[in-house]
């Protein structure tokens, strides 16, 4: 059996504006999702209103979390910080996974986090 060494990809967004995390995936392969986190850091204070809502692509179930957008100044705030005992296996060789983070408002800013590992169509995924 082949080793498996554990990568991370990182997105970090502009202020104010959605986010858009992307693993690229070769045809021959999927991805093990171990981990993700997700936070938002925060120049000015957002007042409450809409929610946020998160989602993501080429994974088995369409995941998505809804967050508040009610957020202090100068705060840091975790949104989702997962570990997956049992990886999450991407839904098909050669399709990538994204993960989508909304407008948050005026001044928050994204930092998206995916730890993950590659199979290749040789391990029999």
């Amino acid at each position: 059996m082949s080793e498996q060494f554990i990568e991370s990809q990182t997105s970090t967004g502009a202020a104010g504006a959605a986010d858009t995390l992307t693993v690229a995936i070769a045809a021959t392969e999927k991805i093990a999702v171990t981990g993700l986190q997700i936070y938002r850091a925060v120049a000015g204070a957002e007042a409450a209103g809409a929610v946020l809502v998160i989602s993501t692509t080429g994974l088995p179930t369409s995941l998505t979390w809804t967050v508040g957008n009610l957020v202090a100044a100068g705060t840091t705030v975790k949104d989702v910080d997962m570990t997956f005992d049992v990886p999450l296996i991407s839904s098909a060789a050669g399709t990538d996974v994204t993960i989508v983070c909304p407008n948050p408002g005026t001044t928050p800013i994204w930092n998206t986090r995916i730890f993950f590992y590659r199979l290749s169509a040789l391990q029999g995924t």
